[in-house]
């Protein structure tokens, strides 16, 4: 992902926009377990009452950790010197784009669809 940012105008944000991409993959799948397993309700921010700024509260303090933690373990100097092939890179491109799209097809699927556990119980 680093490579794909690391080009144009947002050359001098490379290594950020690369992580902000990976937590985005990783909060989709947690979106997913928090729906099936109907654990919405439970979070703090995660009910239909909840005001818009008690959201918004509640999702930075769940995202600061988790870009400190990736950002501790992808350090820019790492990932700067990891060289891929050009098929490594095709390969890891159409895996990402596969990713996003089934996630955000599955995603919609269940929203819509309001399936949680208690429909395989």
């Amino acid at each position: 992902m680093h490579r794909y940012y690391n080009s144009g105008s947002t050359k001098s944000i490379a290594y950020f926009n690369a992580i902000l991409a990976l937590i985005i993959a990783f909060m989709f799948t947690g979106f997913h377990f928090i729906w099936f397993l109907d654990l919405a309700n439970y979070i703090p921010g995660g009910g239909p009452d909840t005001p818009r700024y008690l959201r918004y509260l509640v999702g930075a303090i769940v995202t600061v950790p988790i870009v400190y933690v990736i950002s501790r373990l992808f350090k820019k100097e790492d990932v700067l010197k990891i060289e891929m092939d050009k098929s490594s890179r095709r390969i890891g491109y159409v895996f990402i784009i596969f990713y996003f799209i089934f996630t955000f097809i599955l995603l919609m699927y269940q929203a819509f669809n309001k399936i949680t556990i208690y429909d395989f119980i």
